[in-house]
């Protein structure tokens, strides 16, 4: 798979990656060390979910805001892709695909 970005683009994949390995990380741990409801087997598609719903709302704020001179300033005016998308659409994408997963996982579980 080649990945086609620009700017900040790129951005996009790494949340979903970073975020995978969090949502996964904290399941886990909580299935491990707490256990009562955690402990017992789910329908995973709801983690996925949360992971593409975290990484949705992230890749839109960062297309939106950006750093100058060490303040968060809001620039409408971004040109950030990924896969020619803008950032801001493949965020609402994954937002999206998200909320789909999480309301897929709760009446497949």
């Amino acid at each position: 798979m080649i990945l086609i970005w620009k700017k900040k683009g790129i951005l996009g994949i790494l949340y979903l990656i970073f975020f995978f390995f969090i949502v996964l990380l904290i399941s886990e741990t909580l299935s491990e060390r707490v256990g009562g409801i955690f402990a017992t087997s789910y329908n995973r598609m709801w983690l996925y979910g949360i992971t593409c719903i975290l990484s949705g709302i992230a890749t839109i704020y960062t297309d939106i805001y950006t750093i100058e001179n060490k303040k968060i300033v809001r620039d409408d005016y971004q040109f950030n892709e990924i896969f020619y998308l803008p950032m801001k659409l493949f965020g609402k994408l994954i937002l999206i695909f998200g909320i789909l997963n999480v309301i897929a996982g709760i009446l497949e579980g």
